[in-house]
């Protein structure tokens, strides 16, 4: 299937649609970030949908005699200019470090099964295949980020992946926000773990189903995800950097960490805390004890909010 990159110049996430969001390693090269993006997931498109990528690039019909040239030429201009006909298309979130890449089949895998397989690949063959894309963010849908339309969304996600005909599972909330209203991350997370009931299970350590939350702008999207940590939350840098140098950048991360904590540093941590250990609270089933425990130690693995570009470092 022919790769075709398209750009929309519209700010923020399109609401109503599907896609992932895409993190670059520098600012300044969201669009090239954008048409790696493009490629890994077409990628991966082609290994889960192998029938329709070979369908997609099935040649049409030959040009004879007394077909005219221009013509066909016009009618491929047109093809291109039709954004319905593309797989991918993506947009500038006017957000530094940020673009969006919209799934436009509709009967495409979903954004999270992209994204897996994406992830997957890179792990297996440790080549990243990029200069730029550092992570990769689901969404599967997108509403208005208000904590009003935020509740609608999380009751359409619970209902979908936590209802009644649900297996039980083990769940955690990943909420992030970048250039978005200043919503009380507890009350987000909230509105999505006090719909979840028994028998499901907050899991901080090592949930079977992450609920990923991103704010951006005026634009929330959602998303359920599977091997979230096996797949070192979705970053294609460290998925694809050798264990020798992945120990190295960890051990510099918790010097760092060590000396900031010493410094009396430790208040945005702490503060993660309380919105995480509260939320699961009140999730399903309520967290014991110990489970309160895990949370306290899980903490510092939790995203802080970003407001531009986000650090290379982050996992």
């Amino acid at each position: 299937m022919a790769v075709r990159v398209a750009n929309s110049k519209q700010g923020g996430i399109p609401l109503g649609t599907r896609g992932v969001l895409v993190s670059s390693l520098v600012g300044g090269k969201e669009n090239i970030a954008a048409q790696e993006a493009i490629a890994l997931l077409t990628e991966a498109y082609e290994r889960l949908c192998p029938d329709k990528a070979a369908a997609a690039a099935a040649p049409g019909p030959s040009a004879d005699a007394s077909t005219d040239i221009s013509a066909l030429l016009a009618s491929e201009v047109a093809e291109l200019n039709d954004t319905s006909k593309r797989t991918f298309f993506w947009h500038s979130t006017g957000v530094n470090s940020m673009v969006y890449v919209e799934l436009k089949d509709a009967d495409a895998p979903t954004p999270a099964d992209l994204v897996i397989e994406v992830c997957r690949a890179a792990k297996a063959s440790g080549e990243s295949k990029s200069r730029f894309v550092n992570r990769l963010y689901p969404v599967d849908v997108v509403g208005f980020a208000s904590l009003e339309k935020i509740e609608e969304l999380a009751a359409k996600v619970v209902e979908q992946h936590f209802g009644e005909s649900a297996q039980p599972v083990q769940y955690a909330v990943q909420f992030e926000h970048r250039a978005a209203p200043a919503l009380d991350r507890l009350k987000v997370i909230n509105l999505f773990a006090e719909k979840i009931k028994a028998p499901h299970k907050v899991n901080l350590n090592n949930p079977e189903k992450t609920i990923l939350v991103n704010l951006l702008k005026n634009a929330c999207g959602v998303a359920v995800v599977e091997q979230f940590r096996q797949l070192s939350k979705f970053n294609i840098r460290v998925l694809t950097t050798p264990p020798e140098e992945d120990k190295e950048g960890e051990e510099g991360k918790k010097a760092a960490e060590a000396s900031a904590k010493d410094g009396g540093k430790g208040s945005e941590a702490e503060e993660g805390t309380d919105a995480v250990a509260g939320a699961a609270g009140k999730g399903g089933g309520g967290a014991t004890g110990e489970g309160k425990q895990q949370e306290q130690e899980q903490v510092e693995e939790q995203p802080h909010e970003v407001d531009q570009q986000e650090p290379e470092q982050r996992t």
